[in-house]
């Protein structure tokens, strides 16, 4: 027997003069009693995995692998390896193989471990039917990744949806995705088209009115149109989908007053079952708890949902982690904020998302005396709004209150004024209006608002913006 120092280049010369196949089922991969797979010898099965990854044999390997398993009932994880094995081998059909996995997980909820697997087939579209396809941007849609969704929808050719339920579909979730890259009014054309191919009353119409609802409250000038839509469902459809009607209520805040719509949100958490959207409801609680000057709830709150969407759906986390954020900036504690925007930051999916967030990092960052970091998410933020001048009027309000205050804490007067001047048609009657005044006038107390009593209106050190759930 050949003697190298490593046990693992001794195992692997040898090993040149066995029979691939045997090494397979003798030498690397041991059936256990437990339906186990153990490794034996002195190397592990995924190292020499690795060895092979850039061998002509790897081809080889992978197919005698793979009947090795495929002669093994019930082992773990089997599907997983069956399906990589299939895929580096190339053995006829794997495309499918795979995505009948990857179906499998995301009917069981596991959509990102979905997502590794459909991964996989981005270049093989062309080997399985539209309806795989569409589950597969579905998915892309569901774990955050909107832009490759948006591709993903576009392989296909809409002449060849047959049914009107999968023309819906395809438009519904493609809508969706145009929503959270901040392509807003595009969504909406969508999901109006959308509303074309079911019938009204039904699940999906509602589902549908619901998403516009919240589109609407975003897109300038059609405030009207969206508190029409949120209307319909409050007062028509709690009793044939309470489920939408409770999701619905997520944001009820924009429509009723503080008491009314905590006693909406409180029977709408009633009616849920589902651990996650009971936690998108809480959500909008706690905004309303903040608003209303009860700090100590809200964060509460806030930390309790953050949790279990952090638990639950991964990429969704980021709202609440913000909203929990702002709390602790009220309490003037940014380093724990600063933390907690920056895991947000990293999880986050959404093009409004990462503008807020990187909008309170540039305010923690400057009390915490960071002046470079302070400077990157000050131009990143300016360079936004100058690019992009066709945001929605509660982002430009937001975004000139914050850079105007960050400004002033800089000493740029000239920028200062520019913000506060571009802002000016915007903070009538909002959250923002006392403090538009206050800087205005140089911190003086001729302010035709009275100060707000409560303190996320009444603060000065920065303009929260708060993020809910409030449609799906």
């Amino acid at each position: 027997m050949c003697k190298i120092g490593s046990p693992l280049l001794s195992f692997l010369l040898c090993s040149l003069c066995t029979p691939l196949q045997n090494l397979i089922d003798n030498k690397i991969l041991l059936y256990n009693s437990d339906n186990t797979i153990s490794p034996i010898h002195d190397i592990d099965y995924r190292d020499l995995e690795n060895i092979f990854e850039n061998s002509p044999f790897r081809p080889m390997f992978s197919q005698y692998a793979y009947e090795f398993l495929n002669g093994k009932k019930t082992i773990l994880e089997k599907q997983k390896l069956l399906c990589k094995l299939a895929r580096n081998a190339e053995i006829v059909g794997w495309e499918h193989l795979n995505f009948r996995y990857g179906k499998m997980l995301a009917r069981n909820k596991q959509y990102y471990d979905a997502q590794k697997v459909f991964s996989c087939l981005s270049a093989s579209f062309n080997k399985l039917n539209i309806m795989n396809v569409i589950f597969i941007a579905i998915n892309s849609y569901r774990t955050g990744e909107y832009n490759l969704a948006i591709e993903e929808f576009n392989t296909i050719d809409w002449n060849e949806l047959q049914y009107n339920k999968v023309k819906f579909y395809y438009l519904f979730y493609i809508g969706k995705s145009y929503n959270n890259i901040g392509r807003t009014k595009q969504a909406a054309e969508t999901l109006e088209e959308a509303l074309k191919y079911v019938e009204t009353n039904s699940r999906e119409y509602v589902q549908t009115l619901n998403v516009l609802h919240m589109y609407y409250f975003e897109i300038n000038d059609t405030v009207d149109k969206s508190k029409k839509y949120f209307n319909i469902i409050k007062n028509e459809y709690r009793e044939m989908f309470p489920d939408i009607w409770a999701n619905t209520m997520r944001g009820c805040h924009n429509f009723l007053k503080f008491d009314d719509a905590i006693n909406v949100l409180c029977e709408a958490e009633r009616l849920l079952n589902d651990e996650l959207e009971i936690a998108y409801i809480k959500t909008t609680k706690g905004f309303l708890y903040a608003k209303n000057d009860q700090l100590s709830d809200a964060k509460e709150i806030f930390y309790e949902s953050s949790r279990t969407i952090k638990k639950l759906r991964l990429h969704e986390y980021s709202y609440a982690a913000n909203n929990y954020a702002i709390c602790c900036m009220l309490e003037q504690n940014y380093q724990e904020a600063i933390e907690v925007l920056q895991e947000a930051l990293l999880w986050n999916r959404t093009e409004y998302g990462n503008i807020v967030l990187q909008n309170h990092l540039m305010v923690c960052t400057l009390y915490l005396h960071q002046e470079q970091e302070t400077e990157r998410y000050y131009s990143f933020l300016k360079n936004y709004v100058e690019k992009y001048s066709q945001i929605d009027t509660i982002m430009k309000r937001k975004l000139y209150i914050n850079l105007a205050i960050v400004s002033n804490e800089l000493n740029l007067e000239i920028d200062k004024n520019s913000y506060l001047k571009q802002c000016e048609s915007l903070v009538k009657g909002t959250s923002s209006e006392w403090r538009y005044y206050y800087l205005l006038n140089n911190n003086s107390n001729n302010n035709p608002i009275p100060r707000p009593k409560e303190q996320c209106s009444n603060t000065l050190y920065f303009e929260p913006w708060f993020l809910v759930y409030a449609h799906d």
